[in-house]
């Protein structure tokens, strides 16, 4: 896996890992392998999410 080998561990050792690092280790994983237009395209997404789930939840609210 990419984790392991940038980590130069051993093949099985991110599995022995806790769930909460194992976390970590992806995250750290996915940020260093991610082109600025990759992380610029996805918070573009996540902001979107935001706004459609808080307009869909004034709607609800609001009877619309």
């Amino acid at each position: 896996m990419d984790v392991e080998r940038r980590w130069g561990r051993e093949p099985g050792w991110f599995a022995t890992q806790p769930k909460q690092t194992q976390a970590k280790l992806l995250a750290d994983t996915y940020l260093t392998l991610e082109t600025p237009e990759q992380t610029k395209r996805e918070a573009k997404k996540a902001k979107t999410r935001e706004m459609d789930r808080r307009q869909e939840s004034y709607l609800k609210k609001h009877g619309y």
